[in-house]
C-alpha cells in the first residue's frame, strides 16, 4: 500500500503505525528531504508524539547521534529472581543493550551490517538509577575512537530523561562467519 504514497505521506504512515505498536518517539535525520520533516512535524504534533531530529554531518546523518530504546516488559521471567518483591533489571542486561545500539550504529555507518560487534571491555560503569519493570530506557553513545577493527564509545541509559547508567565501553568487529 506505501508504493501509492509520496516519501513524506509514506514517512507519516510509518510513524503512525509505530504509533500504534505504543511506540511514543519518532526519529528522522536532519539531511531526508524538508517535506518529509514538515509532514512528519505535523503529524507528530497533532498525535502527541515526540519528533526527534536526529542530527546530519556533511549532509549524512550522524549515526553515533542515533539513540536507541530498550522496551522492559514487566513479565520478564529475569524479575522473578533479581530480586524477589522488589524487581530490578540487572546492570548487565542494560550494558549489554548500550552495546548492542551501539554495534549496530556503527555496522551500519560502515555498511558492515553482516559482521558482528564484540563487547570487549566496560570501564567506569556506573549505575545510578533502578530500572524497573514497564520502563523504557533510552540508550545512547558517542563514538569517541574507531579504528578499523576497534571502537571506543561513551554511553548513556536513561529513563524519562534520569540517568541511570553511564560508562565507556570497547567494541571488537568481527565478520560473522
Amino acid at each position: 500500500n506505501a508504493s501509492v504514497y509520496d516519501g513524506a505521506t509514506a514517512a507519516a504512515e510509518a510513524a503512525s503505525m509505530c504509533r500504534e505498536r505504543s511506540r511514543t518517539v519518532t526519529y528522522v535525520s536532519a539531511a531526508c528531504n524538508p517535506s518529509v520533516l514538515r509532514t512528519l512535524k505535523t503529524y507528530c504534533f497533532s498525535s502527541g508524539t515526540e519528533l526527534v531530529v536526529v542530527p546530519e554531518k556533511d549532509g549524512v546523518t550522524d549515526l553515533s547521534a542515533i539513540e536507541g530504546e530498550l522496551d522492559v516488559p514487566a513479565d520478564l521471567d529475569i524479575f522473578r529472581g533479581h530480586f524477589p518483591d522488589h524487581p530490578v533489571l540487572p546492570g548487565v542486561i542494560i550494558m549489554e543493550a548500550l552495546a548492542q545500539a551501539a554495534s549496530f550504529c556503527i555496522l551500519v555507518e560502515r555498511g558492515a551490517e553482516g559482521s558482528i560487534g564484540f563487547l570487549t571491555g566496560i570501564d567506569g560503569a556506573k549505575f545510578r538509577r533502578q530500572v524497573a519493570p514497564g520502563d523504557t530506557v533510552t540508550l545512547r553513545a558517542t563514538i569517541v575512537k574507531s579504528s578499523r577493527r576497534l571502537v571506543v564509545a561513551e554511553v548513556e541509559a536513561s529513563v524519562d530523561g534520569e540517568i541511570c547508567a553511564t560508562a565507556t565501553q570497547k567494541y571488537v568487529l568481527a565478520p560473522k562467519e
